[in-house]
């Protein structure tokens, strides 16, 4: 049960289903992140939605994929791409999320990033920015 719960919680994040996603987490869930840490489901929710918007502003398109693995210790590892294009081009960033669950909600995220992808995101979104964009 906790596998299809934490496949439909990444499948509803892939595809900005918010409202679907909040659905799966407990009220009190746990969030943990390089920021801080969050709890509640409306507020996970919130992260993963400005996540989105923010996003948008900077770049001309996200497309969002994932994939669940079960851990040894009973706790599931979603790992994300994130593909973005800004102008011509074209960027992969990497991250994973670390899942608890009791029998039928998540009760903990814990946000991972991959040693070296936010300094080649930033490095990606500096050339985006100075690049010349060819108008048709």
């Amino acid at each position: 049960m906790s596998l299809k719960l934490v496949q439909e919680f990444a499948a509803f994040l892939d595809n900005n289903r918010y409202d679907e996603a909040s659905h799966l987490l407990a009220e009190d869930c746990d969030y943990h992140y390089f920021e801080g840490n969050y709890k509640g489901s409306k507020n996970i929710i919130n992260i993963y939605l400005q996540n989105d918007l923010e996003s948008k502003k900077i770049f001309d398109e996200m497309t969002y994929s994932s994939n669940v693995e079960e851990m040894s210790d009973g706790n599931y590892k979603i790992n994300f791409t994130d593909k973005i294009r800004k102008g011509h081009l074209h960027h992969e960033f990497h991250s994973y999320q670390i899942i608890k669950c009791n029998s039928n909600l998540i009760v903990g995220i814990e946000h991972c990033d991959i040693p070296g992808e936010i300094d080649a995101l930033r490095m990606f979104y500096s050339r985006a920015r100075s690049q010349k964009i060819d108008l048709p």
